[in-house]
């Protein structure tokens, strides 16, 4: 995925926890985490700040207030993950060492080492075919 595109999707989670009305927040953080993680990496501070939230339990006096500060802790986080984009990318995961060089590398190594077996082939041969018999 692109660093844009990452961006965008980033950007369009957001907002939807910017909705005066949004209440999911539980939901909205653990999609959040996929899309950190993905982006991110799982080692990422971003990541970490995401996972840290707690949730106030309904039954607190306090409850109402205690969730708006964790919606705007939550969006708050949300714009460094925004901000750690822009300003550097998002971190590429490798899973096998072919996955570090793009297509174009992959084909010239593998015409070069064709090319070298089909050179070492054709010198053998002309070697053999000159040489006399033992």
């Amino acid at each position: 995925m692109r660093d844009k595109k990452a961006l965008s999707v980033l950007i369009n989670h957001k907002a939807i926890i910017d909705a005066v009305d949004y209440d999911k927040l539980f939901l909205w953080q653990r999609q959040s985490l996929s899309y950190i993680e993905r982006f991110l990496g799982k080692d990422s501070e971003e990541f970490r700040l995401m996972n840290s939230f707690t949730f106030p339990n309904y039954q607190d006096k306090d409850y109402d207030e205690r969730l708006k500060v964790t919606k705007q802790l939550l969006q708050t986080a949300m714009e460094q993950s925004i901000q750690t984009v822009k300003n550097l990318g998002i971190v590429r995961v490798y899973h096998n060492f072919l996955c570090r060089y793009s297509d174009k590398e992959l084909i010239a190594g593998i015409l070069a080492v064709a090319g070298a077996i089909f050179g070492a082939g054709y010198a053998i041969a002309n070697h053999l075919q000159h040489c006399p018999p033992v």
